[in-house]
């Protein structure tokens, strides 16, 4: 069997999904192929496009935006409609671009980017996974329940997300039929739009002079 086609359509799905050129190692031939993997396996359980897993929101304007609200070591990032993770993703690249890949802050600080600095919470099972693993290709390991948990930010899991100094998302949080309507009771407007839940969502969970970084597609 080739399994040439295989090696480098792996490849190419991690560099587009997750903008890490990696040497194909035993060990990042195994991970390529099982992003591939899952990525199939969404498609087909979503029928989603595989284009659309990756570029609904394009990344220059995941960079620009970056850029913009600069997030800095120490802070608590989250998304709470993470997707794959490519805002908390980019957050961490910034701040390693200003710290020497981390080398600059002390153990206890590396410490914490790597296990409490960024916080998700997506919807889909598969497109979680796709998260963590995203998240481990790139050094952050998050919590017990990794960088993304399992859960409707609209429902009593999205009242568990901690207050955090910087929040990304991008707008449609939610498709259409996706999730159910809000079932939780502590935003300050009952609504049945998602929407305006998730605007909520951001709002009550800012600390005390956050800021939002937002985005339009």
């Amino acid at each position: 069997m080739n399994h040439a086609p295989f090696v480098w359509g792996a490849y190419a799905i991690a560099v587009l999904g997750f903008g890490a050129p990696m040497p194909l190692s035993a060990t990042a031939f195994t991970v390529c192929a099982l992003i591939l993997y899952v990525c199939i396996k969404l498609v087909m359980a979503t029928r989603y496009s595989m284009f659309s897993l990756f570029v609904l929101l394009p990344r220059p304007l995941i960079d620009a935006i970056i850029d913009a609200v600069r997030p800095q070591p120490g802070e608590t990032i989250q998304d709470p409609a993470a997707g794959t993770g490519g805002f908390l993703i980019a957050a961490d690249r910034a701040i390693r671009r200003r710290t020497d890949d981390l080398y600059d802050l002390t153990e206890a600080q590396r410490a914490f980017q790597r296990h409490r600095a960024f916080i998700g919470m997506e919807l889909v099972t598969g497109t979680r996974r796709l998260a963590l693993m995203n998240g481990l290709l790139h050094g952050i390991e998050g919590g017990d329940d990794g960088m993304v948990r399992l859960g409707n930010t609209l429902g009593s899991a999205g009242s568990g997300l901690p207050k955090s100094d910087l929040i990304l998302s991008n707008p449609p949080f939610v498709t259409a039929k996706g999730g159910g309507g809000p079932t939780r009771d502590d935003l300050t407007y009952a609504t049945h739009n998602k929407q305006l839940a998730f605007l909520q969502h951001i709002v009550r969970h800012l600390k005390d002079g956050g800021q939002i970084g937002r985005a339009h597609v």
